[in-house]
Formats: structure tokens, sequence, C-alpha cells
């Protein structure tokens, strides 16, 4: 167990066959998903279109390429912390381009809730395509594959820019499960915006998000999402136009009952 980590961080090796972090890679790239924009800097809204990040689930990632990686990062990470587990898992990509990202720390005061003397949560970033920068004060640090760069939760650290495509893995170890800190997490505004995983468009509100990818043209289903939506409309359409002329009837029928009515009297 380390009490802390040397300079904030520590990099070790990940042993596994060089093809493995080479098929992650290009599993990642044929998968169709949702990438959210990572934000550039902490001023809310100020996103880098140029950095991306989606969820590591075992339902969405299934291959036993991106497994193998997050299995022996756990196994290294029980030689800080025995009790770690995953709080977070996430693929990022950075394309060519983009700035360097502000400098800022991975965790907020209440993931430091209720630990134990001692304990203290890390993050954790690993490469698969090629070697990954982290800029961590007037520093940069270079990750290559094949390693994963473990760091501490108060460590002040900002994303580099690239002139290549990067893929790396990023994740959270910790004493909490993912389903619990990402309960924790639910009031917490992170300022991020979201990205079509079929055109690339962004949106800061989620739902506007959801909406745009059902609806997008270059989603596969999409043309069939927009005629079901369409008829929908047509038949709600329809529906009020019925009642309406069914209300305006019996309203006409009332009046000359009425009317009957008078006329008798």
């Amino acid at each position: 167990m380390f009490k802390t980590l040397p300079d904030g961080y520590i990099i070790m090796s990940i042993n596994l066959d060089p093809k493995v972090f080479k098929d992650a890679a290009t599993n990642v790239v044929k998968k169709s998903c949702q990438w959210e924009v990572i934000f550039k800097s902490t001023k809310p809204g100020d996103m880098d279109d140029h950095r991306h990040q989606t969820t590591v689930d075992d339902r969405t990632f299934r291959g036993k390429d991106i497994k193998a990686i997050q299995n022996k990062i756990l196994e290294l990470g029980h030689v800080i912390f025995a009790s770690y587990q995953w709080m977070e898992r996430k693929l990022i990509r950075s394309v060519a381009g983009g700035s360097v990202q502000e400098q800022h720390t991975d965790f907020v005061k209440k993931d430091m809730e209720g630990l134990e003397d001692g304990q203290f949560p890390v993050s954790v970033l690993a490469p698969l395509n090629q070697a990954a920068k982290l800029h961590i004060g007037d520093k940069v640090v270079t990750i290559h594959v094949g390693q994963v760069l473990f760091f501490s939760p108060n460590l002040v650290h900002g994303g580099a820019s690239y002139d290549h495509n990067n893929i790396r893995f990023f994740g959270k170890l910790g004493f909490i499960s993912e389903k619990d800190y990402v309960e924790n997490h639910l009031d917490v505004d992170v300022g991020k915006a979201f990205m079509c995983g079929f055109c690339g468009k962004s949106h800061v509100n989620k739902e506007t998000h959801r909406s745009h990818t059902k609806f997008c043209a270059k989603n596969p289903v999409g043309e069939d999402n927009r005629k079901k939506r369409s008829l929908s409309r047509k038949d709600t359409k329809k529906g009020r136009e019925t009642s309406s002329a069914a209300k305006h009837a019996k309203t006409d029928s009332e009046s000359k009952n009425d009317s009957d009515k008078t006329d008798s009297g």
C-alpha cells in the first residue's frame, strides 16, 4: 500500500502483448457510440470539439482486449490499495488540432468524504494507439503505449493537444462502486456538452442531444424515426381535428335543442 504517490503520480508497465492495445484502439474506432465533448476550460460552455469521451461499460465494450487492459490496470492499482474498485471508466479520443486543456483536478470535495485515514482515490490514463501526454504544472509527462499513469486526486493537470488522432483509456479507482459514484454526481454541474455519434454535432442540453441523435440524417434508422414522428404528428393532428369537430357538433346540437325548447314554450 502507498501512503502517497511520488510527485503526485506514478507510471507502471502493463504486461500485455502490444497487439492487445492495437486491437483495442481499432475496435474503439469501429464502434458506433455516443461521444461527449470534453471541456477546454472550467468556464461553463467552453468546450473543445477536438477532445471527446464515451463511457466504458460491459454492455458497450465487450471486446476481450479492452477488458484485458482494464483488468491489468486494476491489478496494478491493487498495489496502491488492495480494495480499489472502478468508480468510473471512459475512453477519450483527441483528433489533430485543438488546444491544451486548462489545468484542473479530477475529483471534487465530496469524493474525499467518508474515506478512512490514508485512503485516496486515483485517476488512471493508458494510451491505446500512440503515446499520450499530460501537462502537470510546467512539466509534460509522456505515457507510452503499454504504460499506465496513476495520479492523485489533488494533482493539477491538463490534457495535451495532438497532431494526430489519439485514443486512450481513462478511469478512476476508489472505494465506492461505479453506480454509487454516478449517483453521487447527478447534482454536479460538470458543464459537459454532448456530441452526436453520427454527425458530430454538439449540444449542451442532454434532451436536445438525444432527440437530435434519434432523428439525425446520418443515423442509419434516422429516416425511419422521422417518418414515424411525422405519422405520429399527423395522427395527433387528425385526432385533435376529430375531437374539435365532435365538440362543435355537440355544441350545435345542444344549441338546437335549447332553441326547440324555447319555441315550444
